[in-house]
């Protein structure tokens, strides 16, 4: 995910579907994936995106699961490009 258009994109492809399952007021599985999207998902990609960035270690990984923790790194998430891998 050295680029940052493909990490937009991979954290935006599930929100289509959490979209048309608000719609059709599906809300228990709207519900269960946005949380799954959200506790899952996201801190999984971040965590990726992290490591290969070399911000983070793979020891490190387990702490994206703590709500809010990533805000730490928001900007080498979202505004600034890959590093050099390390």
């Amino acid at each position: 995910m050295k680029n940052l258009i493909i990490y937009y994109f991979i954290i935006l492809i599930p929100l289509p579907v959490l979209v048309w399952l608000a719609f059709i007021n599906k809300t228990n599985c709207f519900v269960i994936l946005l949380l799954f999207y959200a506790l899952v998902y996201r801190p999984i990609i971040d965590g990726y995106r992290l490591i290969e960035k070399g911000v983070i270690s793979k020891k490190g990984f387990w702490k994206l699961f703590i709500p809010f923790w990533s805000i730490k790194w928001f900007k080498e998430l979202y505004f600034l490009k890959a590093h050099n891998s390390v």
